[in-house]
């Protein structure tokens, strides 16, 4: 082989690693944080923010049937605490969806969920739950 074709051969090999590198990256367009704001001696507001990229979405939470799945936020039960009123959003966006071929409600660059939350227990509470 000549140095030409090594060179060539070496080229092909740093472009392929590149491009399978470019491949294997796992993408996170959505970056959440949760805070807590005090309402009253027991009361607290928890706040999920999330933040997308450009061009990024993620789905309202009351979709028609036959669409995504919509973003959904459950809070696990526990004696320590209970929750007060349903989560609050703002209002989504309203898009239409070629890949559905509906209209869809959606939130682009930053929306903040809360939900009401009462403390029962004298000692520290953990609320869990899932995105």
């Amino acid at each position: 082989m000549t140095s030409t074709h090594l060179k060539k051969l070496r080229l092909l090999v740093i472009l392929l690693f590149t491009i399978s590198m470019g491949q294997a990256q796992i993408l996170d367009p959505v970056e959440w944080h949760f805070s807590k704001e005090k309402v009253s001696e027991n009361t607290f507001d928890l706040h999920l923010t999330a933040t997308m990229d450009p061009g990024w979405y993620i789905y309202g939470m009351d979709l028609a049937p036959g669409g995504p799945i919509p973003t959904s936020i459950r809070f696990d039960q526990n004696q320590g605490y209970t929750l007060v009123g349903e989560l609050s959003a703002p209002p989504a966006e309203v898009k239409f969806d070629p890949n559905f071929n509906m209209d869809i409600t959606m939130y682009g660059g930053s929306v903040r969920f809360t939900q009401r939350v009462r403390v029962l227990s004298e000692s520290p509470v953990q609320v869990t739950g899932e995105l």
